[in-house]
């Protein structure tokens, strides 16, 4: 019963973020995750990517053509 109140909804997020390598800006990337909200999905980011720029995070449903 308790893992039906603690369990929580996932939805997928685009974080748009570049890494920085000698000081530069690398070019920009998307890292996709699924995540509760926005500021989860950016902790994820920054989780894979550490010492990145978060330019921009995005709900982003999956549409089949992206998959195909």
């Amino acid at each position: 019963m308790l893992y039906f109140l603690t369990k929580r909804r996932l939805y997928r997020y685009r974080v748009y973020l570049s890494e920085v390598s000698d000081e530069k800006l690398m070019p920009e990337i998307a890292f996709e995750c699924d995540a509760e909200d926005g500021l989860h999905a950016m902790e994820l980011a920054s989780d894979a990517y550490p010492g990145c720029r978060l330019n921009w995070t995005k709900s982003h449903l999956i549409d089949e053509s992206e998959t195909a």
